[in-house]
């Protein structure tokens, strides 16, 4: 920061900053939500079942360590938690309190900045993120996420997929449908289709039962630094012994090449 700034006015800027930061992670009205970070490397080609991550830990995870040293701060934390249609959300306003009453307390500075940077890159897989709740029985949120692969000369995303059964049935993925969409001059240029009905996931046809959440990865190359794939899983709904397809919409994810 500006060396001749007080530390006072530096964390009146870093506090604002940190107010800013958070209403790019706006889930809806008086709410906030964390994605949950992921690491291409260790997932790409794998699917398994995974629990969602609560937003609490997540929010802690974003905290300065002295924050959480505070016990009137630990509390706000602690207590910050929402439901929204099955979906687990920050309170925004309890958020907000938690940065001004942090900052109040006399701030770690570098660590405040730490935190900024942390919240900065949340915001932008909010912009990489997409969810998409089909006929209330599946939920799937696709983000995206900008790879280095050696042998690719162009721009590379692996993207994660979680498919969660918000419903009362089990259900099975059969099948894929993808589109993958590359950006030019404002253009979008179709690269790659998968035919709708093509098996499975990562060699996976995994059956969800109700509460369950599947994710996997995978990725693609663009041409320019930004796209977007969307698409649709073929799933079946298991009822008393019959069974029911259905399509489990994917809403467009985008691509993009991340800034500090």
């Amino acid at each position: 920061w500006d060396n001749t700034m007080s530390v006072p006015s530096v964390a009146r800027t870093l506090s604002r900053s940190l107010l800013q930061a958070l209403r790019g992670l706006r889930s809806g009205p008086g709410t906030l939500r964390f994605i949950e970070a992921f690491n291409p490397s260790q997932e790409w080609g794998r699917g398994r079942k995974l629990k969602r991550a609560q937003q609490v830990e997540l929010l802690k995870m974003a905290l300065p360590p002295w924050v959480l040293d505070s016990g009137d701060c630990l509390k706000i934390a602690e207590n910050s938690g929402v439901v929204e249609n099955g979906l687990e959300l920050l309170d925004e306003k309890k958020v907000q309190d938690l940065v001004r009453v942090a900052i109040a307390e006399g701030a770690n500075l570098q660590e405040g900045f730490e935190s900024l940077r942390m919240l900065q890159h949340q915001c932008w897989l909010h912009k990489s993120t997409s969810m998409e709740t089909t006929q209330g029985l599946v939920r799937v949120e696709g983000t995206s996420i900008e790879v280095e692969i050696p042998a690719v000369e162009g721009p590379a995303f692996c993207y994660r997929i979680s498919i969660e059964n918000v419903g009362k049935n089990p259900v099975k993925l059969e099948g894929r449908h993808w589109k993958i969409f590359d950006t030019q001059k404002d253009e979008k240029i179709l690269l790659h289709e998968i035919d709708k009905g093509s098996v499975g996931v990562v060699g996976l046809q995994p059956i969800i039962n109700p509460g369950e959440r599947f994710v996997y990865a995978s990725g693609t190359e663009l041409k320019s630094g930004q796209g977007q794939i969307e698409g649709s899983f073929q799933m079946v709904e298991m009822v008393d012994g019959s069974k029911r397809g259905f399509d489990a919409t994917v809403a467009p994810i985008p691509f993009r090449k991340f800034k500090e």
